[in-house]
């Protein structure tokens, strides 16, 4: 029995690490997350009641929700342009680029699975202004490695910000494994007949 639960933890394992990956949206959302962190370190304001204007365009749009809820956490109220309350500090919060990069795929091993490191980068800035106007950029940058078979799980097909252009897979990998493979069943088969022939 302790055999078989053994086995079991062991076969089911992967399928737990690759569910441990983040996806490509969800560190896109922590990435805001810093950036509104970052704005809410630079805010002095008095009651904590802002007028904010977003910059996102189209493009990341998507994250309007995460932005005015990173910044309820934060006890800010937000009175969200078109609306405004005057003499309390405006705030123009933009990002400007969000981009995901893969770089050289390379095995963990002989036979190993194909890796590639994934970077993820958001660009914004945020400008605050009450009786003088102090303007940061921000730029931060998410880095790890993950597994090529796995690309089409952290990408969002809904979502082009989310995808980023696959590297060519190694030369000399897609030769050396189906050579490898073929030099060993035919010295698994020559060996086959010079023992029985003996």
């Amino acid at each position: 029995m302790k055999r078989k639960s053994l086995f079991l933890i062991f076969f089911f394992f992967p399928i737990f690490v690759l569910g441990q990956t983040k996806t490509n949206l969800n560190i896109f959302n922590e990435l805001v997350d810093s950036s509104v962190v970052s704005l809410i370190n630079n805010l002095h304001t008095n009651g904590n009641e802002i007028n904010l204007k977003l910059e996102l365009g189209n493009t990341y749009s998507l994250f309007q929700n995460r932005i005015l809820y990173d910044l309820k956490e934060g006890n800010i109220k937000v009175n969200l342009f078109p609306q405004r309350n005057e003499n309390i500090t405006n705030i123009n919060f933009a990002i400007e680029k969000m981009e995901v990069n893969y770089y050289d795929i390379e095995r963990e091993s002989l036979f190993g699975e194909f890796l590639m490191p994934r970077e993820l980068t958001i660009k914004g800035n945020f400008s605050i202004s009450r009786e003088n106007t102090f303007t940061k950029n921000y730029n931060y940058t998410f880095l790890d490695t993950v597994n090529v078979k796995a690309v089409s799980e952290l990408e969002n097909a809904s979502y082009t910000i989310t995808k980023g252009k696959m590297p060519s897979e190694p030369f000399f990998s897609s030769i050396t494994e189906p050579v490898i493979v073929i030099s060993s069943a035919a010295v698994a088969v020559i060996l086959f007949f010079t023992i029985r022939s003996k």
